[in-house]
């Protein structure tokens, strides 16, 4: 069995000094450090409200889907506003901006279409 040699970057994710989550990084030395808080997560699996209040969208998690489609608005309450993001997802499908987050700011609304769809909405 290979031995797996730590090289720094993020490698777990666990709690901070105030029992908040964080991820935690491994420096040079070998020691761990807090970088930062995990993002929240919505279940989403129909039209509805994800963040309330600005905001910020990190990604999506396509947990399950036959022919289902999201559509992420900059909206506190409804389906208007500016689009964030919008895709048909299947189950699987994983989508990311690079770490880097999507200012929402008056809220975060779910516009979801299809059938049997079921997506977790990573934001902050």
């Amino acid at each position: 069995m290979a031995e797996i040699q730590p090289q720094g970057g993020f490698i777990a994710a666990g709690y901070d000094s105030n029992d908040k989550p964080a991820n935690l990084q491994m420096s040079s030395t070998g020691a761990l450090q807090v970088v930062g808080e995990v993002a929240s997560y919505a279940k989403v699996e129909a039209d509805g409200v994800v963040k309330g209040s600005a905001g910020t969208l990190y990604g999506l998690v396509c947990i399950a889907s036959n022919s289902g489609t999201i559509i992420l608005y900059n909206h506190a309450s409804t389906a208007s506003g500016d689009k964030l993001f919008e895709k048909a997802l299947t189950a699987g499908d994983v989508v990311h901006f690079g770490g880097v987050g999507i200012a929402a700011t008056n809220g975060i609304y779910a516009d979801v279409g299809g059938t049997s769809i079921t997506v977790n909405v990573l934001y902050k």
